[in-house]
């Protein structure tokens, strides 16, 4: 995609993935038809940034997504991948991570929380 391929402009400059230097917490879903997993997980080659979270939830491209906490029969799968630390195939970070049951959206809070100041009302 164009994002990916350093296509994308924003105020005629070209945004490109290396060059953002925050922590990343990305998401993708089992079933997505419109952005594949392993595509979404391609993030781990293309981002420059120390510290990468990943999360992979059960559902498609919309219900994946939408996964409020207290909704049935959801699980996920999130794992942080930091700088100095070896890649990890998609394949691989599929088997060794382990799958929680619930919606991905407390650990999504959690993780910006931690990232932030405090809150603004």
């Amino acid at each position: 995609n164009d994002l990916a391929s350093g296509r994308y402009q924003v105020s005629g400059r070209p945004v490109v993935i290396q060059d953002i230097r925050t922590p990343i917490f990305a998401v993708s879903t089992l079933k997505d038809h419109v952005a594949p997993w392993k595509s979404v997980y391609k993030i781990n080659l293309l981002a420059d940034s120390d510290e990468i979270t990943f999360v992979l939830t059960s559902g498609g491209h919309n219900a994946g997504i939408v996964s409020e906490p207290e909704h049935p029969h959801r699980h996920f799968q999130v794992a942080t991948h930091n700088e100095g630390e070896y890649y990890i195939d998609p394949d691989t970070w599929q088997q060794q991570t382990p799958s929680q049951e619930g919606s991905w959206w407390p650990v999504w809070e959690a993780w910006l929380s931690e990232k932030s100041s405090k809150k603004i009302y």
